[in-house]
């Protein structure tokens, strides 16, 4: 009986390495808004994020026939984009009764959402093959409370009790995007 040699092609394993052009990941945020003035209980903001050179990780295989085995590179090459515009109404109604009310249109898009991709037999692999909708996205919600103060007894407002409820619909008149096919592997 004649043993294969461990040291003999094809090799199996993992390798793991990072670019030598790794950059410091970089995010800035804005968020601006305007009450009405004939309006005070609306307010309309806008809030936004931009993520640059963040971590992606790409797995790659097939990349020489000697080597069965995953080749996993850490590169700063992803983005990150976020834009919303948000309204809110809040209004004091009688008595200790208060109501909210708001809603949110929003985008979100990355390159991959879970800082991993899985690529075929290419040494070199383009991120922008898997640009889209983030994982995450949501572009409708609305969410509405209501709140009321309950009298306290005897005038002392240290033992007022509130009580509050509230509902949260995120919702999407169209299903969700998927990503390509290489997100589904």
């Amino acid at each position: 009986m004649v043993k294969a040699n461990p040291l003999a092609p094809p090799y199996n394993g993992t390798i793991l390495a990072f670019d030598p052009n790794l950059k410091l990941p970089l995010s800035d945020e804005r968020r601006d808004g305007a009450v009405a003035r004939h309006k005070p209980d609306l307010s309309i903001s806008y809030v936004g994020a931009i993520g640059r050179n963040l971590l992606l990780k790409d797995s790659l295989f097939g990349v020489n026939p000697n080597f069965t085995g995953f080749v996993i590179v850490e590169r700063s090459v992803a983005t990150s984009d976020y834009h919303a515009l948000q309204a809110q109404f809040q209004r004091r109604l009688s008595r200790g009764l208060q109501a909210l009310a708001s809603y949110t249109w929003s985008h979100s898009l990355d390159y991959a959402s879970d800082n991993s991709t899985i690529n075929g037999s290419v040494l070199k692999v383009d991120p922008r093959t898997n640009r889209g909708p983030s994982d995450f996205d949501v572009r409708h919600a609305f969410n509405m409370a209501l709140t009321y103060n309950l009298p306290a007894p005897g005038g002392n407002r240290v033992s007022r009790l509130s009580l509050a409820t509230g509902r949260s619909i995120p919702f999407s008149p169209r299903g969700r995007p998927r990503r390509s096919m290489s997100q589904l592997v």
